[in-house]
């Protein structure tokens, strides 16, 4: 499986269900503000997020084989969640105000449960499709990589 990066790349998001109970709470106590809201409330991974994935997906047969970042750039290869390590502040955006304020998340694996659930009840319109893979996987090869 292609994965971008490297393990210990941080990661941030939030589940669109936890931003909109947290904003309605705010709108009903009337409280303003500017807030970063994302998530989680500790220091995800990239590694930690498929870890997390195996035991939800019951794909354990699937190994991550970590492709540079180069790479897929020099393709004009693009994944969700993914940002290349000259962005990756992005994923290092303090919350703590909102987590202050109330903002709280869910745990990771029914976000994930729930997202895997959501993609296979329809098409898939982000990331790669499996073809796609192959190809970068085939080239990734090709190129003296493990």
């Amino acid at each position: 499986m292609l994965v971008p990066g490297k393990p210990g790349q941080r990661l941030q998001f939030i589940d669109a269900r936890d931003l909109a109970a947290w904003i309605i709470r705010m709108v009903e106590e009337r409280q303003v503000g500017a807030y970063n809201a994302t998530g989680p409330d500790y220091a995800l991974t990239m590694g930690r997020l498929l870890e997390e994935c195996q035991p939800v997906t019951g794909r354990d047969d699937l190994r991550p084989l970590w492709v540079d970042e180069k790479f897929l750039l020099q393709r004009e290869v693009y994944l969700p969640l993914w940002t290349p390590a000259e962005e990756a502040g992005a994923h290092t955006v303090d919350c703590g105000k909102a987590l202050r304020a109330g903002l709280t998340f869910r745990p990771l694996a029914d976000t994930i449960r729930d997202t895997l659930v959501w993609k296979n009840g329809g098409e898939l319109v982000a990331g790669l499709k499996s073809e796609q893979e192959k190809q970068l996987l085939q080239q990734w090869r090709a190129e003296g990589h493990a």
